[in-house]
């Protein structure tokens, strides 16, 4: 939802978590 810049709608979901943590972006 944040770093959607090159990311699929599916990666976006599990880029983010990985990045920030599951905490910060849920």
């Amino acid at each position: 939802a944040r770093i959607r810049l090159q990311m699929p709608a599916t990666e976006d979901c599990l880029l983010p978590k990985a990045l920030f943590s599951p905490k910060e972006h849920i």
